[in-house]
């Protein structure tokens, strides 16, 4: 019985659903890394671009720790450096399934790559040279829900005075605990 490959825009759809216990977390943890950022004294452009440019989580986090500290640029380049490596690993690891697209879709596809996105991938990598749209619409709609949430918590965080008792500083670490 022979498959036929799916439209588009089920295609889309279907990595868009995917995606969606992702955005479960994303929104939280991300809205948690705009309050941080906000209280750090990082500007709201320069948070979201953080997190459009970034997009990566336990990076983000450690460098509003940082930069909160006073450390130097070049610390805080180099530390979200290495903390990112693994991302390397992973994209390796995929990079077989991904041996028909193009060069420039490869790049767009490792540039949204997290530890989430990669988790599901790998679950589903016979799709993934077959089907790049559902994998692409997840990585997509992924990063938006990052965004969006840390966006909503550089808003929050002129609203909100003491982060400690929210436990907010300890999101990052709570996500990391319930994906284990």
């Amino acid at each position: 019985m022979n498959e036929h490959p799916p439209s588009p825009s089920a295609a889309v759809f279907k990595g868009v659903r995917r995606a969606l216990p992702i955005v479960l977390g994303y929104v939280p943890i991300g809205f948690a890394y705009g309050v941080l950022a906000g209280k750090s004294g990082i500007s709201a452009a320069n948070t979201v671009l953080m997190s459009l440019i970034v997009f990566a989580g336990s990076a983000q986090f450690i460098a509003v720790g940082l930069f909160a500290s006073g450390t130097g640029p070049a610390v805080v380049i180099l530390t979200t450096f290495v903390v990112n490596l693994r991302h390397l690993l992973m994209a390796a690891s995929l990079a077989p399934y991904l041996a028909k697209w193009s060069r420039r879709r490869q790049a767009f596809f490792a540039y949204e790559l997290t530890d989430e996105t990669f988790a599901l991938h790998s679950t589903t990598t016979r799709d993934l040279s077959d089907c790049p749209l559902e994998a692409l619409s997840l990585n997509v709609t992924a990063q938006i829900s990052w965004v969006l949430g840390s966006a909503l918590g550089v808003v929050a965080s002129n609203l909100i005075g003491d982060v400690k008792p929210l436990g907010l500083d300890y999101a990052l670490s709570a996500m990391f605990i319930g994906l284990l």
